[in-house]
């Protein structure tokens, strides 16, 4: 893999705005990339910054690759990753419905998922539905 390096240098006042977004940011990747960021700056080497962030050559590429593409944004995940949601909203109206029909019987509103729309969802995932999560 070849040599990875800051296409542009950072000028000083996004260096202040990494720093602030490394120490206060409550998102852990947002903060740990901005972290990065600035040690590569200051002339980490990339061997160096795998053992700090315990990640792979490729995910440091990943990392300098967005932020010359993307800047500041690219320190915060975009949109539609992870799994989607199984039920929509709609459905999970009328899961909860049901539920209050049955507050301690979870299984039948299961068994009414499975049965209405076809969908096979765990008892955590339903508590999960039933919680607002």
């Amino acid at each position: 893999m070849p040599l990875m390096t800051l296409h542009r240098s950072i000028p000083s006042e996004t260096q202040r705005l990494l720093a602030r977004i490394y120490r206060y940011s409550h998102n852990r990747r947002a903060s740990q990339r901005a972290h990065c960021l600035l040690l590569r700056s200051q002339g980490k080497q990339n061997v160096e910054l795998r053992t700090i962030f315990l990640v792979s050559e490729k995910t440091l590429y990943n990392w300098f690759n967005a932020w010359d593409e993307r800047g500041l944004l690219s320190l915060y995940d975009r949109r539609g990753r992870g799994r989607k949601a199984k039920l929509t909203d709609e459905q999970k109206a009328q899961v909860k419905q049901w539920a209050d029909d049955s507050p301690r019987q979870l299984k039948p509103v299961i068994e009414k998922i499975k049965a209405t729309w076809n969908i096979s969802v765990s008892i955590d995932t339903l508590k999960r539905v039933l919680k607002g999560v």
